[in-house]
């Protein structure tokens, strides 16, 4: 995700059915407004439960029955759905872009990090999930800074500090690159300082106030162990997203921008996190670097999935498994335009068959104070498969106080429904009375098996 707060993302702690802080973007400008109200927001992931009870939605049919049941013999038709498009917003993207892992001496990741950056650049995956989107096969390099990592340190001393490795000969460095929008200076907050008409432009790359600079074909990746806080706008960023962003530097450097990762190691986190931080974050700098030229990111603030990082690794970052390749397990599943238009599985590397979801409508919806509204839920898979557990709960709200619910027909306490390909039901959001206007929540709508495995949709509503 890009830093923003987009949230992505995505953020998360404790046991909750869904890690969404596993790939959690933010970035280093103001918050994109929801409509109808440009506030802040606060995640609060939580935990789908785990107690199952079958219920067969009537229209389902054979098709709800296990696949080695008798009900295989029936002949197999994807239900119909429409997925998502990540639109292509003219940007540039790297095509193949030199990665360069940047660690610290006292962090213990720093081999398998560097392991990790190398092996990424020229794997199967990055062929695979690249090709649609101009990116192919790229180069690494280490670079090892002296010293400790400091205890503390801002996305703006980030920012600076990729500067001065650059200006220093320290880092590598290109006169080669393409042509991108600079962006405002941040503050020391982390938030763009120019005001609101600078804060848009740094959106949707209009305007006249932003200089074109050279954004060379590099991306810094810059890793920081648990020691080490990083916070952006303020915030720490272990409490906003699973420990990673990508961003663009607002300072300018012989009329460079350059594009740079942050990884950071939270409290807790297994290297299957950091696989999936690091592979998330490769691939949308690569296809989405410059946030002053938008290339392959979602900006449609009505489109659940803008709030949420709306890139290529954004969509696919709720669902398990993730990708194993090579040594390496959770690498980050990417999202296909091309897959899904043709009703295929839209996060490659596809493990196995897809099923999850589909949610109508597919926008944010407005709902008065005190009522409710109801969302259409379609079950499809790629091919037949076991019937998978419903259920949906909020995930995200602004104020933190605004508790709309998020109710699946036929669940309850210990109650969940279950749907298969072509079923269908139905999501009930309920507004609470007194909620103020300019209030808006995104609810989770869950597709889990026993297993494991899972897949999530987005739902929003908000309050005019």
């Amino acid at each position: 995700m890009v830093l923003g707060l987009s949230l992505a993302t995505a953020c998360s702690t404790g046991a909750s059915a869904v890690d969404a802080g596993a790939v959690g973007d933010v970035h280093a400008v103001s918050p994109a407004p929801r409509p109808p109200t440009d506030a802040g927001h606060e995640a609060a992931p939580r935990d789908a439960g785990s107690d199952v009870q079958h219920h067969v939605d009537a229209t389902d049919g054979a098709l709800d029955a296990p696949a080695d049941s008798d009900a295989a013999d029936v002949p197999f038709v994807t239900a119909t759905h429409v997925l998502s498009t990540i639109p292509d917003q003219g940007g540039p993207v790297l095509a193949h872009p030199q990665v360069v892992t940047v660690t610290y001496s006292n962090d213990s990741n720093r081999a398998f990090v560097e392991d990790l950056g190398a092996y990424l650049v020229t794997s199967p995956w990055l062929s695979a999930v690249g090709v649609e989107y101009g990116v192919g096969l790229g180069t690494h390099v280490n670079l090892e800074l002296p010293g400790e990592a400091p205890a503390l340190i801002s996305d703006v001393e980030i920012q600076g500090l990729v500067e001065s490795l650059v200006e220093s000969g320290s880092a590598p460095d290109s006169d080669a690159g393409l042509a991108v929008r600079q962006l405002p200076a941040e503050g020391d907050s982390g938030v763009v300082d120019g005001g609101a008409d600078a804060r848009a432009d740094v959106w949707d790359g209009g305007g006249d106030a932003a200089p074109a600079v050279q954004m060379p074909p590099i991306i810094y990746m810059m890793y920081f162990p648990t020691t080490t806080e990083v916070t952006v706008d303020g915030s720490s960023l272990c409490t906003v997203t699973g420990g990673g962003y990508h961003f663009q530097t607002s300072l300018s450097s012989r009329g460079q921008a350059f594009a740079y990762a942050v990884v950071t190691e939270c409290p807790s986190s297994a290297s299957t996190q950091l696989v999936q931080t690091t592979s998330h974050e490769l691939i949308e700098a690569a296809t989405d670097p410059s946030q002053g030229d938008l290339a392959y990111s979602i900006s449609d603030l009505l489109d659940p999935w803008s709030y949420f990082g709306g890139e290529v690794g954004d969509l696919c970052s709720l669902l398990a498994p993730q990708w194993s390749e090579g040594s390496f397990t959770g690498i980050q599943r990417v999202y296909s335009n091309k897959s899904a238009a043709t009703g295929g599985d839209p996060c490659l590397p596809s493990p196995e068959p897809y099923y999850g979801n589909q949610v109508e409508p597919e926008t944010a919806v407005e709902v008065a104070a005190g009522a409710s509204t109801m969302f259409d839920i379609t079950g499809w898979s790629t091919s037949p498969v076991v019937a998978w557990q419903l259920s949906a709960e909020l995930y995200i709200s602004y104020p933190t106080t605004f508790t709309p619910t998020f109710t699946v027909a036929g669940q309850g306490p210990g109650q969940f429904p279950m749907l298969n390909n072509g079923g269908h039901t139905t999501l009930t959001v309920s507004i609470p009375v007194g909620a103020r206007s300019g209030s808006y929540a995104l609810g989770l709508v869950y597709a889990a098996r026993s297993d494991g495995d899972y897949t999530s949709s987005l739902v929003e509503v908000y309050l005019p």
